[in-house]
């Protein structure tokens, strides 16, 4: 597999419960209240304080980051009420070992309900069977319980932990790896 770009699915990335759409403009406002979240700040990698400005650049970075192979990022949506739940990504492709993570974040009013990982698996699945990736990671903050439980439902196998794996934020994270390569999809 070489560098290539992103390419948006020619159907939406979607369950019985939801979908998985390009972001647009609407959107904006919406990334920008939902990142004014402690826990999305705290487990994610958004700017802290989080701007107006930070949410418009941005969506206006998106294209660029889809066509240069850098990342594919969707909002969720539920698919019954069409309400804005989060946004989910593939991230940080290393094009020629064929891995890719996901990465996502869910606003507060729509927690609990199965975003992240109906989220998570769409991605995956879809970077697995239709992208020709080998191996999609998921690599979460052990704090982040939640996160955690998430991967996990979306058939996200945990392989272990790194310790003070990365620096972030002014602390070191200790990870809690995942993996889902395509033999995980038929169990």
């Amino acid at each position: 597999m070489t560098s290539k770009a992103f390419m948006l699915p020619a159907t939406p990335l979607a369950d019985e419960r939801f979908v998985l759409r390009e972001p647009g403009d609407a959107d904006v406002e919406k990334i920008y209240a939902a990142c004014q979240d402690e826990a999305i700040q705290r487990f994610t990698f958004v700017p802290v304080p989080y701007e107006r400005r930070h949410a418009t650049g941005w969506f206006e970075d998106e294209p660029r980051a889809r066509a240069a192979g850098e990342a594919l990022t969707f909002a969720i949506e539920d698919r019954a009420t069409a309400t804005f739940c989060g946004m989910a990504s593939l991230l940080r492709p290393d094009w020629p070992n064929a891995t890719v993570e996901v990465g996502y974040w869910v606003a507060p009013p729509a927690r609990g309900r199965g975003a992240a990982s109906h989220a998570a698996r769409l991605l995956a699945h879809h970077a697995l069977r239709d992208l020709g990736f080998a191996r999609v990671r998921c690599d979460i903050d052990v704090d982040n319980a939640g996160s955690m439980r998430a991967a996990e439902r979306a058939g996200f196998v945990r392989e272990g932990t790194a310790r003070s794996a990365i620096e972030a934020k002014g602390r070191r994270w200790t990870l809690a790896l995942y993996a889902l390569i395509p033999e995980d999809l038929a169990s």
